[in-house]
């Protein structure tokens, strides 16, 4: 098996997926393969990707939200506790821009809650649970919505925000909202 990742407009990326019920080799081949892409993500550097993203409609999702962190696998996750505080995102600065992998140059700041506790299995069935804060909550929340076959594009567009594209000015580079 050897997996790639996939771009929007491709209909997997807008696909409800499937229970993992095998915990078996091929799943740590696929959970492998896509620590390997994740890892290799540069410009922009990754910090999730979701079993869609490399054409599979299973619920998986992987997390790397530091350099120094361990990437960790998810098995399907079920948000068991959401906190009653949203982070509500305005402002249009690369540190708060939500962005995905699969969704080329295209950025917006999507409101997400500030913590999420879920419930999931590893990669030998083992069921755990994993509270996610700040940054870590967003990365689960925008992971989880590919889960479900939903694009932060379209959580984005869904609350109004606007859509960025990176341009390059000279040696800068410059958030420009997209007309729609």
């Amino acid at each position: 098996m050897k997996l790639r990742l996939i771009y929007t407009p491709d209909v997997i990326l807008n696909t409800k997926t499937r229970k993992v019920t095998a915990f078996n080799s091929k799943l740590r081949t696929i959970v492998e393969e896509m620590k390997e892409i994740l890892l290799h993500c540069k410009d922009p550097e990754g910090v999730g990707l979701a079993a869609p993203q490399v054409g599979l409609a299973l619920q998986i999702f992987i997390m790397k939200s530091d350099t120094n962190e361990p990437v960790r696998t998810f098995i399907n996750p079920i948000i068991l506790k959401k906190s009653k505080s949203v982070h509500e995102a305005k402002k249009a600065k690369k540190d708060i821009l939500e962005g995905c992998l699969s969704v080329k140059n295209v950025w917006s700041a999507v409101n997400r809650y500030k913590s999420v506790t879920i419930r999931y299995q590893d990669v030998d069935g083992t069921v755990l649970t994993y509270e996610g804060r700040g940054f870590e909550s967003h990365i689960i929340q925008h992971e989880l919505d590919h889960l479900q076959g939903k694009l932060f594009t379209q959580r984005a567009l869904e609350q109004n925000k606007t859509l960025y594209r990176i341009v390059k000015k000279g040696k800068t580079e410059e958030f420009e909202p997209i007309e729609l």
